[in-house]
C-alpha cells in the first residue's frame, strides 16, 4: 500500500521515501589519498569534493511501501536488516498478485494472492466506513522451521498497530542523506515498524485503531 491518508488529519501515512543510492554519496566517501582544496573561494565542484562519509549511507532493494512481507532467517539481525543488508530469503514486495474486492454494508475486504501459487501467500485489507481497520495474512510455512514471516510498516505519524498473536516487534528510522549548500544532511523520513511471527504459524494479523472523527 503506497498511500493512505486519512482524511480528519489529512496525514497520508504511506508517505515515506525509498532509500536510493545517489551520486553523491559515492563521490563523498573519501579516497585513501586526501585531496586539497585550492586557495581561494572554493567553486561547487569543489564543495561537492569536500563532502564526506564513513560509508554509504542505508540503501532499500525493494520500494517502501506499507505492509511489506518477507520471510526472514533465523539468523537476521535487527541492525543488518535496518541497514538493508538483509532482505530475507523469501518477498511479496514485487511479486505478482492477483486481486479479489468484496464490497458489503460493513466495508470492503481486498484479498490479494500470490499470482503462480496463491496458497504460498495471501493478504487481506479490510476497510471499514472509518478506514483500513486490518490487515490479514496466510501464508505456507517454509521447510526452515526457525524462519520468521514479517511485515514491515513503513510509515508517517503514529497507526496504533496491534499484532494477533502477538509478534515480536523492531522498530527503527527511516533516514536518509541528502546534499544541500551547507553540506550533507541526514534527515528522517518516518518509521519503520516490523512485526516478526515464528513462520510455522501460517496465519497472523494486524489491527489499527480506528480513526477518530473531528
Amino acid at each position: 500500500m503506497e498511500e493512505y491518508t486519512r482524511f480528519g488529519t489529512g496525514v497520508n501515512h504511506a508517505d515515506v521515501l525509498t532509500r536510493r543510492l545517489e551520486a553523491y554519496h559515492e563521490v563523498a566517501i573519501p579516497s585513501h589519498e586526501p585531496v586539497e582544496a585550492p586557495p581561494g573561494a572554493s567553486s561547487r565542484h569543489d564543495v561537492e569534493r569536500g563532502l564526506t562519509l564513513v560509508e554509504l549511507p542505508p540503501l532499500d532493494a525493494e520500494p517502501r511501501a506499507l505492509f511489506h512481507e518477507r520471510l526472514l532467517s533465523a539468523h537476521t539481525e535487527h541492525a543488518a536488516f535496518a541497514a538493508g543488508r538483509a532482505a530475507g530469503f523469501a518477498s511479496w514486495a514485487q511479486t505478482p498478485l492477483t486481486c479479489d474486492v468484496v464490497a458489503d454494508r460493513e466495508g470492503v475486504r481486498v484479498t490479494m494472492a500470490a499470482a503462480t501459487d496463491p496458497d504460498a501467500f495471501r493478504k487481506t485489507y479490510v476497510f471499514s466506513p472509518e478506514g483500513l481497520i486490518a490487515v490479514e495474512f496466510l501464508w505456507r510455512p517454509p521447510d526452515a522451521p526457525d524462519a520468521w514471516f514479517a511485515t514491515e510498516i513503513s510509515h508517517q505519524g503514529p497507526l496504533g498497530l496491534h499484532a494477533t498473536p502477538a509478534a515480536d516487534i523492531w522498530e527503527y528510522p527511516i533516514e536518509t542523506v541528502a546534499k544541500s549548500e551547507r553540506g550533507l544532511e541526514r534527515t528522517v523520513q518516518g518509521m519503520a515498524t516490523v512485526l516478526r511471527w515464528p513462520a510455522a504459524l501460517g496465519t497472523a494479523a494486524v489491527t489499527l485503531d480506528p480513526v477518530r472523527r473531528p
